[in-house]
């Protein structure tokens, strides 16, 4: 895998009263440390100003999503695990509990694939079943815009 991205980010999420959908598609960084892949791409969010520095950990023990800048978390993926942890919003700090029920990756020189399957709860309370899709691909020059 080149060390030039392209990063698509698919996610659902189901909560109690709707549903909300997201897709990124976005240039990015791919490299290997410690027996560890990381991805990293930016992001923009619609209705605010600001970026968002997401960093995606793959390893043996599983996935983590780190986001820094306008949104901070430290989201940590182990099937079957329960782990806590915080989101920073511009609103303020949420308390989560990430219950992770699938984790699936592949690698290969022209494509990472990353499916997870979690649940959020808050204060005890389910908030919602989520589903993210991450695809990653090396970037080419040959009739990329993504503007």
């Amino acid at each position: 895998m080149t060390n030039d991205v392209i990063v698509t980010v698919k996610g659902v999420q189901i909560g109690l009263e709707s549903e909300d959908d997201i897709e990124v598609i976005s240039p990015g960084k791919y490299y290997e440390r410690n027996e560890k892949l990381f991805i990293r791409y930016e992001e923009q969010q619609e209705d605010m100003t600001g970026t968002i520095i997401n960093i995606i950990k793959i390893g043996p023990e599983g996935v983590e999503i780190i986001k820094k800048g306008l949104i901070g978390a430290q989201m940590v993926f182990r099937e079957k695990e329960s782990i806590n942890t915080c989101y920073e919003t511009p609103y303020g700090m949420m308390m989560v509990t990430i219950y992770t029920d699938r984790v699936q990756y592949t690698v290969n020189e022209e494509l990472i694939e990353v499916n997870l399957s979690y649940k959020i709860e808050m204060n005890g309370e389910m908030l919602s079943d989520a589903q993210v899709y991450i695809k990653v691909v090396p970037r080419t020059n040959e009739g990329l815009s993504l503007v």
